[in-house]
């Protein structure tokens, strides 16, 4: 059934997750917007998470569907075939909707004709206490794709699929989906469903709690330490970056290097030790492929050089000399710093 003015569809995927489910799918029956529903994708559980999960749906007409476990990314997908609303967001299965969040997203939604909406996103501290993530504090009301590149900072500051609202026709007419299994798959997603967007509006009314019990629970991207997480996290890196250039997004594509290859060197650095020669054979293969501009090399190198300190110093040698030979375009000992002095958002990161 079709169904829209308001709707909203919560994709919910989960694995294992029979200590926080519960909670979570509680989230989205308590919400004070009651045109919701929920997909729920059990991702090869082998614990009481579906039944827990079986209740709900059969209680509330909500779908269930059971997959192979394949991974966050084919898990979303599945749901968002089965997408009728107006509206979707995601949850996941160790987190939970706050009660007016949606109510005031889908409000916000309609009153700025936004194609997606940016939502606080608060997260449990180590005391126990909500803290809010960074990344809304500065950001205005609308976004206009005029000024899209304006709004490269402020958008990149939610950098998870979660905490936002998102129209289901931009979802299916640009074909949007999860590009990855997991480690960067929602960074692909993010931006690839924020450059189809033309209206961006923000919403200030706590929507999103993660871990409230205080501690992440293993699940769907728990595949940390493993080849596979190195060559799909290079992979977005890789994706990010050509999206970036079509756009013309310089600080999407600054960002995305400066990050996302930091958090490829930690994938390399949790590799079992026999692994680690394999994995910087990736590095070096998407090094070549992300053709790297002047000025970028030593910049990401730099940064992400904290990383591979963890390994032994004949390791972090090799990795740098390979770096530079394969980059072909900086000498030794000279750093460069890029400048973005004269790009719109600069004064933005000035006056943070």
């Amino acid at each position: 059934m079709n169904r829209s003015d308001g709707y909203v569809t919560v994709v919910v995927p989960f694995y294992n997750a029979e200590d926080t489910l519960h909670r979570c799918l509680t989230s989205i029956e308590s919400q004070a917007w009651h045109d919701v529903s929920a997909i729920l994708v059990d991702d090869g559980s082998s614990d009481s998470s579906r039944s827990i999960a079986a209740s709900f749906a059969d209680r509330l007409g909500w779908q269930l569907v059971c997959a192979d476990h394949r991974g966050l990314g084919p898990a979303r997908n599945e749901a968002l075939d089965r997408v009728r609303t107006e509206f979707v967001t995601f949850l996941d299965a160790d987190d939970i909707l706050l009660p007016s969040g949606i109510e005031s997203a889908v409000q916000t939604a309609h009153s700025t004709t936004a194609d997606m909406v940016l939502c606080t996103n608060h997260r449990v501290g180590w005391h126990g206490l909500p803290s809010q993530l960074p990344g809304l504090a500065w950001v205005s009301t609308v976004v206009p794709t005029v000024n899209l590149r304006a709004y490269e900072s402020t958008c990149l500051g939610h950098y998870t699929p979660t905490s936002r609202l998102i129209s289901s026709k931009l979802v299916r007419e640009r074909g949007v989906r999860f590009r990855l299994t997991d480690h960067g798959e929602d960074t692909v997603f993010n931006v690839e469903s924020w450059v189809h967007s033309d209206v961006i509006s923000a919403c200030r009314t706590p929507f999103y709690l993660r871990r409230p019990h205080g501690r992440k629970t293993p699940g769907l991207t728990d595949r940390r330490g493993t080849l596979s997480a190195v060559f799909n996290r290079l992979r977005a890196v890789k994706m990010v970056a050509d999206i970036a250039d079509r756009h013309r997004l310089s600080f999407v594509r600054w960002h995305n290097l400066h990050v996302g290859l930091g958090h490829a060197f930690e994938n390399i650095c949790m590799l079992p030790v026999q692994l680690r020669p394999r994995g910087l054979a990736l590095l070096e293969k998407s090094l070549i492929a992300l053709e790297l501009r002047p000025g970028e090399e030593e910049e990401y190198l730099g940064v992400s050089i904290g990383y591979l300190r963890r390994l032994d110093p004949a390791t972090v040698d090799r990795v740098q000399c390979r770096y530079w030979v394969y980059s072909n375009r900086l000498e030794r000992g000279v750093r460069v710093t890029p400048d973005f002095s004269r790009e719109p958002w600069a004064a933005q990161l000035s006056s943070r």
